[in-house]
């Protein structure tokens, strides 16, 4: 109030001074009975204060936030992935101790999908006031399941020749690379049509819509129709020996065709090498029995050769004479 007095005059008890670490306002709580002098030109000294503060303010944080994620082959039973990488945070003061989460870092799942852990900026935050905003850059995490490979193989199968598809072996198959709590894979087993003697084929169809869990590859069997042996000595009944004198006819040995089996093809032969579907025939005598072999064709059965025989004998032949006489004349007797 007077230019009489300076600063220098001026006596303070006080601390004029104010220190803090965390976000907050710090008075240093001057007052003006702190402040007087020690100059006895003066007399009392009127204070007006005004205080002093220290004012510390939050800190703006970014960051980023990786989840984690992994890719793992389809086992069959519930897999996951849990948490996240904090990186690149814009101040060294912020720690990720400071960073609470409210949401769940897990993807899980068990089918072959891509699952999501959906984390979310919104999800991060901090409870230390020294700290303002937090920003976020979000990566997601994710749990990736494959599909694993398996081989469906349908197993071959046989039967004997019996014309009827009611006899037909299950068809089955034989499945690898299915893992231990994996789920059965989703085919089916058909052959080719046929009851006739021959291979067919087994064919495996899985629809990959039906196996998302599995890549899967396919091989074929085979169903085999093998000859049907039940009637093999059917030849040998069917076939007779003919065995009788001569009486100008052409014979052969006899066959019963209505024993042998249907579509069944007869050949014969006199030295077992040279084969033809016409029977042998003999008209005159012959000298003894003369074999004829025999084979049948019959693409579903299996029938054994077979052989007979041909036995002409000569026919006796009776001779009479006449009687008859004369006187001598000198000419031949004759039966006139």
């Amino acid at each position: 109030s007077t230019s009489l007095f300076t600063e220098k005059d001026l006596t303070f008890s006080g601390t004029a001074s104010v220190s803090g670490t965390n976000v907050s306002n710090y008075s240093m709580n001057l007052s003006a009975s702190d402040f007087g002098t020690n100059n006895t030109n003066f007399g009392n000294v009127t204070v007006n204060v005004v205080d002093g503060y220290l004012n510390i303010t939050p800190i703006d944080i970014t960051l980023d936030v990786t989840g984690n994620n992994s890719t793992v082959p389809y086992n069959g039973s519930e897999q996951s992935v849990s948490g996240y990488v904090v990186s690149n945070i814009s101040s060294t003061l912020f720690t990720e101790a400071d960073l609470t989460f409210s949401g769940n870092a897990t993807a899980a799942g068990t089918n072959v999908s891509n699952y999501s852990m959906n984390l979310s900026a919104s999800d991060f935050g901090t409870n230390n006031s020294n700290f303002g905003s937090v920003t976020v850059t979000v990566v997601d995490g994710y749990l990736n399941i494959t599909p694993v490979a398996i081989t469906i193989k349908a197993e071959n199968k046989t039967k004997a020749y019996d014309n009827n598809t009611s006899t037909d072996p299950e068809l089955t198959a034989n499945v690898t690379g299915v893992p231990e709590n994996g789920a059965s894979p989703a085919y089916s087993l058909n052959r080719t049509a046929g009851q006739d003697v021959g291979n067919y084929t087994i064919t495996v169809t899985a629809e990959a819509d039906d196996n998302p869990n599995y890549t899967v590859s396919t091989e074929d069997g085979n169903f085999e129709i093998t000859p049907d042996s039940s009637v093999d000595s059917v030849l040998r009944e069917a076939v007779s020996d003919y065995n009788d004198v001569y009486d100008g006819q052409a014979h052969g040995i006899g066959l019963d065709e209505s024993i042998l089996p249907s579509g069944t093809i007869v050949y014969y032969s006199t030295d077992n090498e040279t084969w033809n579907t016409t029977a042998p025939t003999w008209t005159d005598f012959t000298d003894g029995a003369k074999t004829v072999y025999v084979k049948a064709e019959n693409s579903n059965y299996q029938i054994d050769p077979a052989s007979a025989t041909v036995t002409i004998s000569p026919r006796k032949v009776i001779l009479t004479s006449g009687t008859a006489s004369k006187e001598y004349d000198g000419t031949p007797l004759t039966d006139e």
